[in-house]
């Protein structure tokens, strides 16, 4: 963990905005809730990137002095020109930091909720900047200005404020798992509700209560290591969620016409609140105290193809997809039909019904249109029987960059329909199949498990948090986990023949289903 107590000193740009802050409340003219947004602007956002990316280089910091003075310009001059100019720098701040966020996504991809929040978040910001853009442009978004100037605040509050906030919570583990998807669309759906439909912002306000709720009730059960920054982070998610009932009763009033709260009684009320106490108190919160990142970045061999993979001219066969079954542990007690199939593949012929779920289809038929030209998982859209053909073919390590590499190119009617290039790596002793797929410029990642079981033999991509399973995208330097997985269960059903059941899902939801008959061609 990080302990900022020991570094108490802000930053010089830090203290050189809250000197600007004074300069435009003495000198504006605009209305006092007009600098709801430049409080955010100028103090808040430099404040929380700096927890967040406190190692950042010197140019970043020259740019977010740059970004001050901008916003300055704008909130207290009235040349339009210059205006523009200002609310310009600001949009491409608002682009660094999402592409900070975007650039954090792709190094770990769909693992630890608490981490994608703080990337969400720090997104989010550039929709802020978008609006508040078209605000200073004067641009005709359909709304009135204030709609517009709330929007950009909105953005810059609950959903880069609040949203980071809640990560770095998360950052303790002790929030439920399933709160964090909930409460990082919950931003958009409100903003899509004020905008759109007032029953959407109903349901998404509806949802943000309870979900706020259960975070303060967390805050006030978990042990910090400073008792200012538990008294700090109280009274933020305390004041939240004080002021979310407000927008709960301004909705309700919307939508069923209970009663009539104004927009000049939220502003003193919720935008007060929010702008003044729960901004400040959020970001002194992890100013105090930053949890390090539970996340611990993988480390495991990965193919260096990229791209459609071309056999050689002087094509070497291999006779099976491993060398040793004995490798992953497989004692011999297991059917000899499994070891001899991994162990001698080519002997072995390979029926498959493949089953999409219903819901996946669309995207199953889209894909499709895809995966014909590129020849990298066109699996058949319908439910009948299909005998796959093909070949192992030995890969270059020197191409490859792994152990003993080989391409299986498994056809439908000669049309190929998937390339899978195996190797394996063992990491604490414990043997992973580390299979790759390449893609148009990446390589899709599979890390499996074996385990014997029962007779049978399951290949998992679905492990414990710290081993090395898992489906991953490979692009450039980047591993990213991505939201899939999958297991395999082989079982010999007589000497000879084998029956496998492959079963995918994506965000845990199952989308596909693929039944294989493998029988050995002497059985036949």
């Amino acid at each position: 963990m990080k302990d900022i107590l020991n570094q108490k000193h802000l930053p010089k740009h830090l203290i050189a905005g809250g000197f600007l802050l004074l300069f435009v409340f003495l000198f504006s003219n605009q209305p006092w809730y007009f600098h709801l947004l430049t409080l955010a602007q100028i103090l808040y956002v430099p404040w929380m990137m700096h927890t967040l990316l406190p190692d950042r280089s010197k140019s970043s910091y020259l740019f977010t002095v740059v970004m001050m003075i901008s916003v300055l310009t704008v909130t207290i001059n009235s040349i339009y020109i210059i205006d523009i100019l200002g609310a310009s720098i600001y949009l491409l701040y608002t682009f660094y930091v999402a592409y900070c966020g975007i650039n954090r996504f792709l190094s770990r991809g769909f693992t630890h909720w608490e981490e994608i929040a703080i990337d969400v978040g720090m997104m989010y910001l550039s929709i802020g900047g978008l609006w508040f853009f078209a605000s200073v442009a004067g641009i005709d978004t359909g709304f009135t200005a204030i709609i517009t100037w709330l929007t950009a605040i909105h953005f810059h509050y609950a959903a880069f404020l609040l949203t980071v906030s809640i990560g770095l919570f998360g950052r303790f583990n002790k929030l439920p798992r399933t709160l964090f998807p909930l409460m990082l669309i919950m931003p958009m759906m409100q903003a899509i509700g004020i905008t759109y439909f007032p029953w959407l912002e109903l349901l998404s306000v509806t949802l943000y209560v309870g979900g706020l709720y259960i975070i303060l009730w967390h805050t006030f059960k978990l042990k910090f290591a400073s008792q200012l920054q538990k008294a700090a982070l109280i009274i933020s998610f305390g004041t939240v969620c004080l002021t979310i009932i407000l927008s709960l009763l301004y909705v309700v009033g919307n939508v069923f016409g209970f009663w009539n709260i104004s927009i000049q009684f939220m502003l003193q009320t919720h935008g007060l609140g929010n702008g003044i106490v729960f901004g400040f108190f959020t970001v002194l919160s992890w100013h105090f105290f930053t949890p390090d990142s539970l996340h611990k970045p993988k480390s495991f061999p990965i193919s260096k193809i990229r791209g459609r993979w071309h056999q050689p001219q002087l094509v070497e066969f291999e006779k099976g997809l491993v060398d040793d079954m004995f490798f992953y542990g497989v004692s011999a007690s297991c059917p000899q039909t499994i070891i001899d199939f991994y162990e001698q593949t080519e002997q072995f012929n390979l029926y498959a019904k493949v089953q999409w779920r219903r819901w996946f289809l669309p995207f199953a038929y889209s894909f499709k249109l895809v995966s014909y030209f590129i020849q990298q998982l066109n699996l058949p859209l319908l439910k009948h029987t299909v005998k796959m053909e093909g070949n192992i073919i030995k890969v270059s390590e020197h191409e490859d960059g792994r152990v003993k590499p080989r391409a299986w190119i498994r056809k439908i009617n000669n049309r190929v329909v998937f390339k899978a290039i195996y190797s394996m790596h063992k990491k604490k002793e414990i043997p992973y199949m580390n299979i790759a797929l390449p893609l148009p410029f990446s390589t899709m990642v599979g890390i499996l498990s074996v385990k014997e079981e029962n007779q049978t033999l399951h290949l998992s991509s679905i492990g414990n948090v710290g081993s090395d399973v898992g489906i991953y995208l490979a692009i450039g330097n980047y591993l990213m986990k991505l939201p899939l997985q999958e297991h395999f269960i082989v079982r010999e059903s007589k000497v000879g023949h084998l029956e496998a059941d492959h079963k995918m899902w994506i965000f845990g939801l199952p989308f596909m289903y693929i039944h294989y008959k493998i029988v050995n061609i002497n059985q036949e």
